[in-house]
Parts: C-alpha cells; sequence; structure tokens
C-alpha cells in the first residue's frame, strides 16, 4: 500500500489549519497508508492511519531543518503539505499548496527587499522541487502562474469548502445588535477600514480574539477610543459559532486574499457577510447573498452596514456543490493513483 505523509503541524493554526482539517475531514484513510505528522493531541483524533509525533513549528528554522523528520518522511511515497514549506532534505514526490503570493502582489507587508527577495527565492525553490502544486482560487492560480510560469503545467485550483461544524450548527432566529470580525490584524486584513466606521454605526463590533494580541502586532490601531468594540479573547470553535451566528453582519474589510473563508462560513451560520470588493471576493462570492462595499473606504463600508438587511435566503446544498473539499482530496487521489508507482 502506498505511504502518504501528512503535514499536520499546522493543525490548531487558524488559516491553513482550518483549510488542513476541512481535507481531514474528507480523506479515506483505508484507501492508502497515510502518516499524520503533527503534535500528538491534534492527529489521533484521525483514526485507521499512522502517527509521526512531532511538536516543531512548520514556519521554524528547527521545523524545516529538522533531521529526525526528513529520515522518517523520505521513507514515504508521498509528501502532502497544506503549506508550500518542504522540511529541507525531503527527496521524495512532494505535494504542495500555495494559498496566495501575497509577499509579491503586496510588498509593504515584508520587511523590506531583501526579504521580499527571499521569499520569493524560497517559493520558487519549493514549486520546482514539488510534484504537484493546488491553490484556493482562480484568482491565486493567475497570479502565481503569472511570477511563476513554469509551474503552469502542474497547479491546479479548487475551491475551499466549509467544515461541517459550520454546515450543522443550528441558525439563531433572534440577532443581536452587533456585527463580528474573524480574522487577524495583519495589514492586507483591512482592520482599520472597520475600527474607523464603527466611529459611524450604532451596533457593537465584536472582535474574534484578544486586545492585547492585536495591540502587539499593530500599534497603529487604537481600540481605546471606540467604546463599542470589544474583544472575546480566546474562544472555542463552539462560542465562535454562537458569537457569529447571533451577529446581524460579518465584516471582511480585506484589502487582499487568496479565498478568504469566513463569508462563506458565516453564511452557513446564517449570518449575512458584508466585504470588501476585491477581486478574488468578486469571483468567489458575486453569486451568494453578500453586500459588497468599496475597500478600504469606511464611510462606505458604515453605509453598506446601516442600509442593508441581515436577514437573506441561501441556497446551502447547491453552495456545497460548488464548494467542497472532495475537490482537494480527488486531486490527490488521483496522484496518488496516476503518479505514484
Amino acid at each position: 500500500m502506498k505511504k502518504i505523509a501528512v503535514d499536520c503541524r499546522y493543525l490548531g493554526m487558524s488559516g491553513i489549519g482550518r483549510f488542513l482539517e476541512g481535507i481531514l475531514q474528507n480523506l479515506n484513510f483505508l484507501e492508502y497508508d497515510f502518516y499524520l505528522i503533527g503534535k500528538k493531541e491534534n492527529v489521533v483524533k484521525y483514526k485507521n492511519c499512522n502517527y509521526i509525533f512531532d511538536y516543531t513549528n512548520p514556519f521554524s528554522i528547527k521545523g524545516n531543518f529538522n533531521c529526525k523528520l526528513k529520515n522518517k518522511i523520505n521513507k514515504m511515497d508521498v509528501f502532502f503539505s497544506p503549506n508550500f514549506l518542504i522540511p529541507f532534505g525531503v527527496k521524495i514526490k512532494t505535494i504542495i499548496t500555495l494559498h496566495d503570493v501575497l509577499f509579491l502582489d503586496m510588498p509593504s507587508v515584508n520587511k523590506n527587499k531583501i526579504e521580499t527577495l527571499e521569499k520569493k527565492l524560497l517559493i520558487k525553490k519549493n514549486l520546482k522541487k514539488s510534484s504537484q502544486v493546488l491553490t484556493v482560487s482562480k484568482f491565486s492560480y493567475d497570479r502565481i502562474c503569472y511570477y511563476f510560469p513554469n509551474v503552469k503545467k502542474k497547479i491546479l485550483f479548487f475551491y475551499q469548502g466549509v467544515e461541517k461544524k459550520f454546515v450543522n450548527f443550528p441558525h439563531c432566529s433572534n440577532k443581536e445588535d452587533y456585527i463580528v470580525y474573524v480574522g487577524n490584524v495583519k495589514k492586507q486584513k483591512g482592520l482599520s477600514t472597520l475600527i474607523e466606521a464603527s466611529k459611524m454605526i450604532d451596533l457593537d463590533v465584536v472582535i474574534i480574539g484578544d486586545k492585547d494580541g492585536f495591540k502587539n502586532k499593530d500599534l497603529s490601531l487604537d481600540f481605546d477610543i471606540n467604546k463599542n468594540v470589544r474583544f472575546t479573547g480566546k474562544v472555542s470553535d463552539k462560542e465562535l459559532l454562537e458569537i457569529v451566528s447571533r451577529a446581524k453582519f460579518l465584516i471582511q474589510p480585506s484589502l487582499y486574499e487568496g479565498f478568504g473563508i469566513p463569508p462563506l462560513e458565516a453564511l452557513f451560520l446564517g449570518t449575512r457577510p458584508i466585504i470588501s470588493d476585491i477581486d478574488v471576493f468578486l469571483e468567489i462570492y458575486s453569486d451568494l447573498p453578500v453586500v459588497f462595499f468599496k475597500k478600504n473606504n469606511a464611510m462606505d463600508l458604515a453605509e453598506k452596514i446601516k442600509s442593508s438587511d441581515y436577514v437573506f435566503s441561501f441556497d446551502k446544498h447547491k453552495t456545497l456543490e460548488k464548494f467542497n473539499y472532495c475537490n482537494f482530496t480527488n486531486a490527490l487521489y488521483n496522484y496518488f493513483e496516476n503518479k505514484v508507482k
């Protein structure tokens, strides 16, 4: 039976970690000999597979220059990563996921030009080394091919899906007087637009996360002057679902995304998203009951919050046909079956 190593060290991290969870929930662990790499407490919940316990951070130097892990991976047939990083010394066939090229499209997120160049060289090396590349939208596919045209022959894109916990969670019929933001404070998330808009509306703004964590990352954001902005602190998955489902709107003011999953999750929870009109959101959400506002425009966002109806109809089953993780797992199975001897 073919041996497949899956880098699960990202479990528990937002974004990539949740993307990986969606894929793992749709894998048939009896069809191939899967080896899940990661923290014991994160991987043992998945049954009928093998485990390689590893507690290193996949983004760290130690996590990428890990001889013990490298040797174990090289005993497999294929290595799959939900990110673009490949541990140094891995020589087997690899499938990586490149979610976006933010660092090239929006270089201001990098510390300097040297960091931009370092990231580009690393991604170029791993794209060349990989046997298959996956990404999450046509927008990301086009941008990756623009910067790395040689990858076009081996890159595929599929839309992200929604985890079962969002699909099955009951809707809240009595909405409360607040809007919610789910994400981090990185520059590309556009949180400053929401904070500015919050001064023009009567609703509370609930930010999922800890206030100090947000302050430490972006000192330009002053939450103290806005009395209607409040933080939840760290929340459980169940609490996250409850908070989003009770909100009148979910706000996604992003300046850049490779996909942007919170608006899709909010729809399944019965909460209407109000989102920026960036290219990838127009690609993904134009046929869904979302409200667009002009990106980086706090006044337009405030106006859309005031004028939009939070009640909407939504075809859950039709949406799941387009947005599901089966497309990713089918691509993996197809590769395992046809490209691995």
